[in-house]
């Protein structure tokens, strides 16, 4: 599977252009506790506590783009209010050139939400009629901007901004620039666009498929969407499907699909346009469908698991994507190893170091790596090789070969990853990993102080990291195991 490394990415992002147009809103949130009900009304009485702002709609796209690493402007409109003023501030703030189109008669579009302990308690919108009056004002700044792009993505929610999207379209294919549409009109509106990107309600509404029964099966969705690449010229057709993951339709390749990223949900919010964003920047870099797919998958994950509109930088979806690339019941390389490890710490987990010949996989290796991984997040299992092993204790151990023993531990819960050294000592695998936490055998040292320096003890704490001792179940061991078997051969 292709890497998606930050170092590598990013001085391509930072070439890339994206134009974003559409309906841009403002996200306000009211936080505070409840801890009554109102004498007024059966209503719960929120003692306010903080208050915050987010771009959403189509600036909250822009945004996401512009937090993955590219460049990115946005043609929008907003009313005369304050509303208005701080949306430009915040899109300065995010270096995102706004080119903001001033409706007399409309009010700039902002939603108000009440939260309490992250739970949505009300959410008050002010919007009025679509923004009319400046449709002609609007198209003519796209059409000066649009030849400058390198991908432009109609962020649409139907508030008026984009009711002439198929002029924009046109214009964008005049000058060959690949334009991106995530849509909340009849998919007429779109003709002729790149790729659109529905998700599976929006999907389903273009082919009159009753939701009662949201269930499709595979070749009756690609069926559909073959049909609707071909009714309305589009060359791509990406569903979203939430917990089914999303599914990419090319006029000349088979469907591809890809899982959804389990994570715990705390808010949905603006997750399309996550995917949007990623969508438009994995097209300028001209990555294959499946690793589009993939990466916008990610993203939407570590978004919806965030309250409010949010976003994934590159680092972030880089780091879930070695999780996942890596997933293996194999010990790793060094090098990849450190990939993993370094992903863990980007996602801010606690790094848990243990080592040893586990030839005899029994029930006191399993305590001993449970109470290890108690200790942190992801536990790291150096393993002695089965050469280190042979030369430490005789030619007639270990008894089980490294790629046995390393799948034996990483069938156990408490395993998130096996490693393989081959010195007497873990001292330089230690120091390559750095873990937060290095644990030892108590019945090895009696105290810290006793642990010799090949085993990376003084790396671990001079990198602000901890050593712990943990007392192994007495009275077994590998050995034990081998010599009671020799005796009863």
């Amino acid at each position: 599977m292709e890497q998606i490394e930050p170092h590598i990415i990013m001085p391509k992002l930072a070439k890339i252009r994206i134009l974003v147009i559409g309906d841009s809103m403002l996200d306000r949130y009211i936080e505070g506790d409840v801890q009554r009900i109102s004498p007024e009304a059966p209503v719960p009485i929120v003692t306010r506590k903080k208050e915050f702002f987010r771009l959403g709609g189509a600036a909250n796209a822009a945004l996401n783009i512009r937090k993955l690493g590219a460049n990115v402007d946005l043609i929008s409109v907003v009313g005369v209010d304050n509303y208005a003023d701080k949306m430009k501030d915040l899109l300065l703030q995010e270096d995102i050139k706004p080119h903001l189109i001033v409706c007399q008669q409309a009010p700039t579009i902002t939603k108000i939400r009440i939260l309490s302990k992250g739970q949505q308690m009300l959410r008050i919108d002010n919007e009025s009629m679509p923004f009319i009056d400046v449709q002609q004002e609007l198209l003519d700044k796209a059409y000066a901007l649009i030849p400058n792009y390198d991908v432009v993505l109609l962020s649409d929610y139907a508030k008026g901004a984009l009711v002439k999207a198929h002029k924009i379209i046109d214009s964008c294919n005049v000058h060959n620039i690949p334009v991106i549409v995530d849509p909340k009109q009849k998919f007429a509106a779109y003709r002729g666009a790149t790729l659109i990107k529905p998700n599976f309600k929006e999907f389903a509404e273009q082919l009159d498929i009753s939701l009662a029964n949201d269930y499709l099966s595979e070749k009756a969705i690609e069926d559909a969407a073959t049909e609707l690449l071909t009714k309305f010229g589009f060359k791509q057709i990406l569903v979203t499907r939430g917990s089914d993951g999303m599914s990419l339709k090319s006029i000349n390749s088979p469907m591809q699909t890809v899982s959804s990223m389990s994570q715990e949900v705390f808010d949905v919010t603006g997750a399309g346009d996550t995917v949007a964003a990623c969508v438009a920047i994995s097209m300028a870099l001209k990555f294959s469908a499946k690793l589009t797919m993939k990466i916008a998958s990610i993203a939407a994950g570590i978004a919806i698991t965030r309250v409010g509109t949010s976003f994934a930088t590159f680092a972030e979806i880089n780091a879930q994507y070695i999780l996942e690339k890596n997933k293996s019941n194999q010990a790793l390389s060094k090098d990849e190893a450190l990939k993993h490890v370094m992903a863990m710490k980007t996602k801010g987990a606690k790094i848990v170091m243990a080592n040893g010949c586990f030839d005899i996989l029994h029930y006191g290796h399993v305590r001993f790596l449970q109470q290890a991984k108690a200790l942190g997040d992801f536990l790291v299992v150096a393993l002695n090789s089965d050469s280190s092993i042979a030369r430490a204790k005789g030619t007639n151990r270990p008894i089980n070969k490294q790629a046995e023993r390393a799948e034996l531990l990483l069938a156990l819960d408490a395993v998130d990853l096996v490693v393989i050294f081959d010195e007497a000592a873990p001292g330089n695998i230690v120091k390559y990993l750095s873990p937060d936490v290095l644990v030892k055998g108590s019945e090895n040292f009696a105290n810290i102080q006793d642990i010799p320096a090949s085993e990376g003890v003084e790396h671990v704490i001079a990198h602000g990291g901890e050593v712990k001792l943990i007392g192994r179940t007495k009275n077994i061991s590998s050995s034990q195991i081998i010599s009671k078997s020799q005796q009863h051969a």
